[in-house]
């Protein structure tokens, strides 16, 4: 008899969040477009793409909505031609990517699959020149995560593709507020995000040459403006009844409290930009030619 898959609770959570209808990207990108603008502010990706023939090849995993690469989209040269490989288990977000991506990105093959689920096959037979993973890897299962990362460097064009890992640390409010937020309500069914440390454990015990930088900075939200503040705990948690639980509760509500300076919350996030390439000289090239601060080790 063979053995059921495990299930991905936090996966399935994310996906069912990810609907039309469900997941209000507005409301939610009036706070949390601050981690892509403190991104772009990190890295030099105009200089990044222009190092690179036309067509480039770009694999986006988790896309999401498309917020990213369409914040981005003015920063890339105008002559560039970004042919757009993306992934994501929700068929909204597939749809949402497409729709948000103009020249000079070019949708190509959209896969709804998971990174665990992925063949190699189903991807570009060059490799990638870039590889991204942009506030994504939460609900990687977390018995496969050597796995996965071990394929993304495949996936890699060798000596020139690089991958770029977005991801909390377990010091970020997105952490915090879920673990705790799980020991409430849910303490027997939901497990922790995947952090940014355990990426770094990861990659340390594949013995993949990366580079580091961590960027620290709050998003601030006006305590009078409750229909963001609602919406931001929901997306955060996978819960719509997140809001109302908080403040039913007296633990979460005075945890909640604690973050609050005045009229306004600020929820501390700290976030590690991880860039691994094909081989370390490339991993070693990327930190010298385009990170754009000093905060950067390997």
């Amino acid at each position: 008899m063979s053995k059921e898959p495990s299930r991905n609770l936090n996966l399935e959570l994310s996906t069912q969040y990810y609907q039309e209808g469900t997941l209000e990207k507005d409301i939610w990108f009036r706070v949390a477009s601050k981690d892509y603008r403190e991104l772009m502010k990190a890295v030099d990706f105009g200089k990044l793409f222009s190092q690179y023939p036309t067509p480039m090849e770009l694999f986006d995993v988790g896309c999401g909505t498309g917020k990213f690469p369409a914040m981005l989209q003015p920063h890339i040269p105008l002559d560039a031609r970004v042919l757009y490989d993306y992934l994501d288990p929700s068929q909204h977000s597939l749809d949402e990517l497409q729709r948000s991506l103009t020249p000079p990105y070019y949708p190509r093959t959209p896969l709804k699959t998971t990174l665990e689920a992925l063949r190699e096959s189903e991807c570009s037979t060059m490799g990638y020149h870039i590889i991204w993973c942009i506030q994504s890897l939460y609900c990687v299962e977390r018995m496969s995560l050597g796995v996965v990362l071990d394929k993304l460097q495949k996936l890699l064009k060798p000596d020139t593709g690089i991958a770029i890992v977005f991801l909390a640390s377990s010091h970020a409010f997105y952490h915090i507020l879920y673990n705790e937020y799980n020991q409430q309500f849910y303490p027997t069914t939901r497990s922790a995000f995947i952090t940014a440390e355990e990426i770094v454990t990861n990659l340390d015990s594949l013995g993949i040459s990366y580079a580091v930088m961590k960027l620290s900075f709050s998003h601030s939200i006006d305590s009078s403006d409750k229909q963001v503040l609602e919406k931001y705990v929901q997306q955060c948690v996978f819960d719509q009844k997140a809001f109302e639980n908080l403040f039913e509760n007296n633990i979460m509500g005075s945890f909640l409290e604690s973050f609050r300076k005045g009229t306004m919350y600020e929820f501390p996030q700290e976030v590690w930009l991880l860039v691994f390439g094909s081989n370390p000289s490339q991993t070693k090239r990327f930190r010298d030619e385009f990170f754009r601060t000093d905060n950067a080790c390997e």
